[in-house]
């Protein structure tokens, strides 16, 4: 952790605060075992007193103490309280984001992945609880919103060394993943507007990561699919197709599941390939069923 910070590397440090996510899918895994060991050596040690007298003092380092205590909960199946220490994890990070004192660009990637793990233990613990009105991601809603705030509200421009608006999208992207979620759509159109507002972003796309752009894209092509705008959705679902790695199947059927249909509204049917290569097999019989004037 040490070396990550000094260092500021951001990707490094971002792993070792990132929680296992997968693991508890199989309770007898190795790794879940390997897991569970730890939370319980973590029960038994005063690891907050140790992170205390052996990290650098920041509060990019304090986010530690409250990852760890996510992690063991989260072994051992207590969502909620994963909940409550990723949410002070991620507090940590931002404040240190959000400092003027020093360039801390480097944290995004940090930032990025304690918002994402927030997101799903929230998921996780309204699943658990069987709540339906969706407590805990609609709190995370309100916890996450403040990271976009520090974003937006960085008056720096996008192409200057240190500007906190190279996380726009990124942090846009988890919002809208809630948004979607809650079926609050109607939110999403400040976050665009900030996005796609004056201050230059969508003029120096090169400057972010192309997946957080195709990510953008593939949500603002669904709305814009919702808003009958056809031809706007079409344009932002290819961007997104064209920019996700075809080894990404999963990813590259959901922008298919949204981009066939609404190509076919506009006289493109599908090719074979829709069902032979990604398994949309509904899709490309639609579209023959179309061709031949039989829709039984």
């Amino acid at each position: 952790v040490n070396q990550s910070i000094a260092a500021r590397h951001g990707s490094n440090y971002s792993k070792l605060l990132s929680l296992p996510i997968d693991i508890n899918k199989n309770s007898q895994s190795q790794s879940h075992q390997q897991f569970q060991r730890l939370a319980e050596k973590l029960k038994r040690t005063d690891y907050s007193r140790t992170c205390e007298s052996m990290l650098i003092k920041s509060s990019a380092s304090s986010a530690v103490i409250h990852s760890l205590a996510a992690l063991a909960a989260y072994v051992d199946g207590d969502y909620a309280g994963a909940y409550r220490h990723q949410n002070l994890s991620y507090n940590a990070i931002l404040d240190y984001f959000a400092s003027k004192d020093e360039i801390t660009t480097w944290i995004i990637p940090v930032l990025v992945r304690v918002s994402n793990d927030l997101r799903v233990v929230a998921e996780m613990a309204d699943e658990k609880d069987e709540d339906i009105n969706n407590k805990y991601l609609r709190e995370s809603l309100g916890v996450l919103t403040k990271g976009f705030t520090v974003v937006a509200k960085d008056r720096s421009p996008v192409n200057q060394p240190g500007s906190k608006k190279l996380a726009i999208f990124a942090v846009t992207n988890v919002l809208f993943k809630i948004y979607f979620r809650v079926n609050t759509l109607q939110l999403c159109g400040k976050l665009i507007n900030v996005v796609e507002g004056p201050g230059g972003i969508m003029d120096n796309l090169q400057l972010f990561p192309i997946c957080d752009v195709a990510m953008y894209k593939y949500y603002v092509g669904r709305l814009k699919m919702f808003e009958d705008k056809y031809e706007d959705a079409r344009e932002c679902l290819r961007f997104s197709l064209k920019y996700c790695p075809k080894e990404f199947l999963k990813n590259r059927q959901r922008i298919l599941c949204s981009l066939v249909p609404i190509e076919m509204c506009l006289g493109i049917l599908p090719s074979q390939q829709i069902s032979s290569v990604y398994g949309l097999h509904e899709l490309y019989s639609l579209g023959e069923a179309t061709k031949k004037g039989d829709l039984r």
